[in-house]
């Protein structure tokens, strides 16, 4: 076949051979819809694509070709779930769409497009016709908004058209090839089978967050079932509302989900970023006028003439300014370089500024060695451009140029914290090396003398560099320019904590472990290589790729070596490695369960990433975690729920909620003494009662009243309690309610904690930071102090006869008695005390002891 792709390794072709490829493809499809992998190899064996001669190459780059081919025209639809190709005016033949009509419609001959309409057009542009004669033509309605100029999509016919509705008439657009009859609906289908398919294949285009405009979903449910929307059914929009989608803006997502669509991403991620770079409002207004400036030169072709170009590279010059452009504008980096180019060929010290944007712009496309050239510019020009000083560190940094690092970072007085982070790199190297005198033997054993030998120096091995290189990563990580990947986990770990506050996003969002996920898992590590990837050695190159092959997995700390290493038991398959590790073993004990990676380097296996103490409890629950290969928002999730407070209940079985209601009557407080003596208890004061609850031939405290004049308090530890006796005070007493207070037992637990911790008094987490589950009495409110005791007494009393994941499912009872179990039941104990100790004296949790005297176990023993 073509000449242009004979021997061609790369599979390219010209644009006349891809004209003829495409048009055979179009011509296969007519037939009917076909699996794009199907399409690569009739392209192969029909010998319309050859480039290499292997067939399994030409095959994927012939597939490679289709998805080109199929996915860049709109004369296609390419299924979501199974890569089926269709053509779209197939699809559209003899589709009935309905819409309701206002009265601003027919007024003005114009119907609103979307949702109802949006897949009319698909394909058809401006060519749709109207079969009584004329065009149906689509574009933006003018708009009234001064800050809008343009209204919504619209579609309008020939004048007339709309003659003879009246308004909230259904009519229906009926499409076959690019003709339309419009027509009022007389008989309407229920369009249950079009809810059920909205339904199941929004799925590929809504949720996680995130909605979707109607028309991909639409297109879907007609590309699995051309039945579909072949009779008058009720409008799209009423069909995806039926389906359990709601409407915001332009886009649906799921109704019962927290979702946001992509403008309010958009103006989340730009609050962000400005927030991130602790923007002022002198650095907005620069902001302002450098994005003002490169809409004028890119976007409104030579409209450009009037900017000011030394005012742009000066305002680019403005703290972090030159930074969040390019981060809130990182689709348009080409453009952004020609903007760069344009001002810097102005001219001036301040041109620097525009060569550091460029250097931002290429850093962005992965292109580190123009950004690298493109900063170097920057400082021949103004050697205290702090931008480019800084950018240029972490680029030497990655070379592992530690002492070039270091003095350009000095440079850019803005952070701190990245000439810290390369000082104490130079300082753990320089501890690194044997030290010796000059003229002494080598303490490396190699017989020569010391000046010889090690104190040259010389390039630290790699175990000893990757500390470094994963420090670095994390600070890619971390960046204001990436770290939303890092934000958007913490926000679903909070969300599975319960705690929403903001405390709670802070804190995931500087947690290691949540870090570590969106480094791993969410693909910020893989980021890091596609931008630096050309700087770094080839080993630290080799040694990142592994790190992401390796999965994690949970392991059993078998034996501890202190400040040595840890011998370590895959929990799934029973593989042991003997991993080099020497802070990591403080406070660690056999039996402890890890999850994190292992790698290999050199002959050493190390850890990797930040490892998490998991609890035997959770045992069960981890193993089928990792066994289904999580994405990043799974171990979120898991790792959230890690910090969930358990829900305390009352002897009558409420949820304890902490209540305090006050309430004003016009009684005389006399009259209302005698009435609360009649139906309370007097605790002995003058002016307090009780009410008395039956829980089980048992009688029990179910609220405390306090009268002050015409004032009553009350309180009690359940909202049903706490109803009950407003209740009955409103109306007995014709009282009214001044204020009212309720808070969650233990989210006034948490808030205590977290209170305590911000003062120094306390710590809302156990040993390695990860939840311990376990309140100091002194930490809860006095109300709930008893009940959190006997709350946690009865669990045990009932958890020793409950089956227990990770005891197999068998009791502890059970347990005891077998002899495959015994062992487990013992690691579960140890593991109970280890908490125990991190909380120290006072805790009120599970208690070994406890639990051991229920089932009979010796404790001395």
């Amino acid at each position: 076949m073509a000449d242009d792709t004979a021997g061609n390794p790369d599979g390219e072709i010209g644009d006349e051979t891809f004209e003829r490829v495409r048009d055979a493809v179009m011509s296969w499809l007519e037939v009917g819809p076909r699996d794009a992998g199907d399409l690569a190899e009739q392209l192969v064996d029909s010998g319309l694509y050859t480039p290499t001669g292997d067939h399994d190459a030409d095959v994927d780059g012939a597939w490679d070709l289709v998805d080109e081919i199929v996915t860049t025209s709109d004369d296609t639809w390419v299924r979501d779930d199974d890569m089926v190709v269709s053509i779209t005016a197939r699809l559209a033949e003899g589709v009935v769409f309905t819409h309701r009509l206002s009265a601003e419609e027919i007024a003005s001959g114009e119907v609103v497009e979307s949702p109802n309409l949006a897949v009319l057009e698909w394909n058809a542009y401006d060519e749709l016709r109207l079969r009584g004669g004329g065009r149906l033509r689509t574009g933006p309605a003018e708009s009234t908004d001064p800050d809008r100029p343009w209204g919504p999509t619209v579609v309008w016919g020939p004048p007339g058209w709309l003659d003879g509705f009246e308004p909230g008439d259904l009519i229906a657009f009926d499409r076959v090839d690019i003709d339309v009859d419009v027509y009022p609906v007389e008989a309407l289908g229920d369009g249950a089978a079009e809810v059920d398919a909205l339904r199941e294949y929004a799925t590929g285009w809504v949720g996680d967050g995130r909605g979707s405009e109607e028309t991909p979903i639409v297109m879907e449910a007609i590309a699995h079932d051309e039945l579909l929307f072949s009779q008058p059914v009720p409008p799209v929009g009423e069909l995806l509302e039926a389906a359990g989608l709601e409407r915001r803006g332009h886009e649906w997502g799921w109704a019962d989900e927290l979702w946001s669509t992509v403008q309010e991403r958009r103006d989340l991620n730009e609050a962000y970023t400005m927030s991130s770079y602790g923007f002022d409002t002198c650095c907005t207004r620069a902001l302002e006028r450098v994005r003002a400036a490169f809409e004028e030169l890119q976007f409104r072709e030579g409209e450009g003439g009037d900017v000011d170009l030394a005012a742009v590279a000066r305002d680019l010059g403005h703290g972090d300014v030159a930074r969040a452009f390019v981060n809130l504008q990182r689709g348009y980096a080409p453009a952004i370089v020609e903007f760069a180019d344009t001002i810097a060929a102005a001219g001036g010290r301040n041109s620097a500024n525009a060569h550091a944007l460029a250097g931002l712009a290429h850093r962005w496309t992965g292109n580190a060695l123009d950004a690298e050239a493109a900063f170097g510019r920057a400082l021949g020009k103004d050697p205290a451009c702090a931008v480019a000083a800084g950018e240029l560190a972490e680029l030497a940094a990655d070379r592992g140029d530690i002492s070039r690092a270091h003095a350009l970072a000095v440079r850019d007085d803005d952070d701190e914290a990245r000439v810290d982070w390369l000082a104490g790199e130079r300082d753990r190297r320089a501890g690194l090396r044997p030290r010796a005198g000059r003229n002494e033997p080598c303490p490396c054993g190699s017989g020569r003398k010391f000046k010889q030998c090690c104190g040259r120096g010389g390039a630290p091995s790699l175990l000893d560099r990757m500390p470094f290189v994963q420090g670095r990563i994390v600070r890619f990580a971390t960046h204001p320019d990436h770290e939303v990947g890092v934000f958007t986990l913490a926000v679903t770990a909070v969300g599975a904590s319960g705690d929403v506050a903001l405390d709670g996003l802070d804190r995931f969002r500087d947690d290691g472990f949540v870090i570590d996920v969106a480094v791993h898992e969410g693909g910020l590590a893989l980021a890091y290589l596609a931008e630096r990837g050309d700087l770094l050695p080839d080993d630290e190159r080799r040694l990142v790729v592994s790190i992401l092959d390796e999965p994690r997995r949970l392991w059993e700390i078998t034996e501890v070596r202190p400040g040595e290493a840890l011998v370590l038991r895959d929990t799934a398959t029973g593989e042991t490695v003997d991993v080099a590790e020497r802070s990591g073993t403080e406070g660690r004990e056999a039996g402890e369960l890890v999850m994190l990676r292992v790698v290999h380097v050199g002959d050493d296996s190390v850890m990797a990433g930040v490892p998490i103490i998991v609890p035997l409890g959770e045992r069960e629950r981890v193993l089928a975690l990792l066994e289904a290969t999580p994405d990043a928002a799974t171990f979120a999730e898991w790792y959230g729920s890690l910090y969930r407070l358990p829900t305390l209940t009352n002897r009558e079985g409420h949820d304890m909620v902490l209540c305090r209601t006050e309430l004003e009557t016009d009684e005389e407080p006399g009259a209302v003494a005698l009435a609360f003596d009649a139906l309370f208890t007097r605790d002995g004061e003058e002016t307090t009662w009780h009410e008395s609850v039956d829980v089980g031939g048992e009688t029990v405290i179910g609220g405390t009243i306090r009268l002050d004049g015409t004032s009553l308090v009350v309180e009690s530890n359940s909202e049903e309690r706490q109803d009950r006796l407003v209740s009955m005070f409103e109306e007995i007493l014709d009282a009214w309610v001044v204020d009212d207070e309720r808070q969650p037992a233990m989210e006034a637990v948490a808030r205590r904690r977290a209170d305590g911790a911000a003062e120094g008094t306390g710590d809302a987490s156990g040993a390695d930071g990860a939840p311990s589950g376990l309140i100091a009495p002194e930490d809860a409110p006095p109300e709930i102090r008893e009940a959190l005791l006997a709350y946690i007494e009865d669990h045990e009393r009932r958890w020793v006869d409950e089956p227990i994941p990770a005891l197999g499912g068998s009791t502890p009872r059970e347990a005891l008695d077998d002899p495959t179990r015994r062992e487990d039941l013992f690691a579960l104990l140890r593991d109970m005390r280890r908490r125990e100790r991190a909380q120290g004296a006072g805790g009120v949790a599970m208690s070994a002891d406890r639990i051991e005297a229920l089932l009979g176990i010796d404790v001395g023993s």
